[in-house]
């Protein structure tokens, strides 16, 4: 067999497993709708389950929460503290997938949230990186960041 041959096999051999492992943008997206879903639903433990055991999980008011079970019990609370709409609806304004190895991906978003209470809409909108690690072929978060948008300052 020519060094040519065995190249091409041996390139497509692993692009084809890396392929294989990394996910698709649909499926990166898939896990952070899940995230979106256990919130909505007020599911602590579902929510919590996407993270690794040592994930690191950055709250919009700079709270940071070390491990899966920290995760946990932070929403456990906040689910117990905020209301919950009567209706929910997210619209990503932006939305990346950056492959950064086979067993690893960055996810960055900004989605807009309308949530009805009373009949009354409140829209906020929130930046979101979320950083995933393949472990026995399984996706889990390993870092969550979560950035309230606020429009900057306006000058005299």
């Amino acid at each position: 067999m020519s060094n040519t041959f065995k190249s091409t096999v041996l390139l497509l051999f692993v692009a084809f497993n890396l392929s294989a492992q990394a996910p698709n943008d649909d499926a990166v997206y898939a896990m952070l709708q899940e995230g979106i879903d256990a919130f909505n639903a007020r599911d602590a433990v579902r929510f919590a389950n996407l993270y690794a055991d040592n994930a690191e999980f950055i709250a919009p008011d700079g709270n940071i929460f070390h491990g899966r079970e920290q995760i946990r019990a932070a929403h456990a609370e906040l689910f117990t503290m905020i209301p919950k709409p009567e209706k929910s609806a997210t619209e990503y304004v932006e939305r990346k997938v950056t492959m950064l190895s086979a067993d690893l991906v960055l996810l960055t978003a900004r989605w807009k949230s309308t949530d009805s209470f009373g009949g009354q809409d409140q829209v906020s909108e929130m930046s979101f990186s979320f950083l995933a690690k393949q472990t026995n072929g399984k996706w889990q978060g390993q870092l969550t960041t979560l950035t309230p948008v606020v429009p900057m300052p306006q000058g005299k």
